[in-house]
């Protein structure tokens, strides 16, 4: 059920006001009129709390029983629950337990009515996490600045929230990027063994072709440590592709070094009697 703020309430009738004292709270953060919850089971209370919150930028959405609060909350959280504590079954004690226990409406705010002498009530209800609470009979100006009160903080903390969720997601993006950037870093300092290889054989078998008369076992081993090497490099692009398809990018960074050192054996100090002739370190 629908209670219009201007007065009457409806069944289905939902009333967006604009002006009043309301007017910086949550309904821009949210990008909606803040929504209201009011559960009372008291036909004529339910006109005087619409009546009082009459022209505030609020929907309210109007519950007579604690089970209607329930269903209610269920099809549309709200930012704010204005809860009687007595009602006949479940009482204003049992929903704010019950919407308290609940992940998804943990976080909402209750404010309790009670009776101006019920003393224990409000220890109660203050115990069980509402957040605070309006005294019957109550005084409007008393019960729109605590609905303010209650919404403004409801909308400072969702755009804390969703700004640490933005500022979580960028932090995640640098991580990534830093990552991207060592193993890039990584790669291209593992790949120039091999490659350096490559170019050392190839000049050592040019010095080879200049003797007289020529070498050619010399040669061709020098060629095939040239094809070994590449074929190597080419093994380290490859396993390097399949690690990132597979895995975190930052995870992939680390294993560059292990990778490196069992793709490309260690062959330091291997120079020939040609001098310069080796194999990727």
């Amino acid at each position: 059920m629908r209670a219009s703020a201007a007065g009457g309430h409806d069944a289905g009738e939902e009333h967006d006001a604009s002006d009043g004292a309301l007017s910086s709270a949550p309904a821009k953060a949210l990008d909606r009129p803040a929504l209201l919850l009011l559960v009372d089971d008291d036909p004529g209370s339910i006109g005087l709390l619409s009546e009082a919150l009459a022209g505030q930028p609020l929907s309210i959405a109007v519950a007579i029983d604690g089970e209607m609060a329930l269903r209610q909350v269920r099809c549309e959280v709200p930012d704010l629950v204005l809860l009687d504590a007595v009602m006949p079954g479940l009482d204003g004690f049992e929903v704010c337990r019950r919407l308290k226990a609940e992940p998804a409406t943990r976080e909402v705010p209750i404010l309790l009515m009670t009776l101006l002498a019920d003393t224990a009530s409000r220890e109660r209800g203050l115990g069980l996490g509402a957040v605070d609470c309006v005294t019957k009979p109550f005084v409007r100006e008393e019960l729109v600045a605590r609905v303010r009160t209650q919404l403004l903080m409801r909308a400072a903390t969702s755009a804390l929230s969703a700004a640490e969720s933005a500022l979580s997601e960028k932090n995640d993006e640098l991580t990534r990027a830093r990552a991207s950037m060592d193993l890039a870093a990584s790669l291209a300092h593992e790949l120039n063994q091999p490659l350096t290889a490559v170019l050392s054989n190839a000049q050592a078998a040019q010095r080879l072709l200049s003797r007289t008369p020529s070498n050619l076992a010399e040669v061709r081993a020098a060629l095939e440590d040239i094809v070994a090497d590449d074929r190597r490099a080419g093994m380290l692009v490859h396993r390097m592709r399949t690690m990132l398809r597979r895995r975190h990018v930052s995870a992939a960074a680390l294993d560059v070094c292990e990778l490196v050192r069992e793709v490309i054996p260690s062959r330091r100090g291997r120079q020939q009697r040609t001098g310069g002739r080796h194999r990727a370190a």
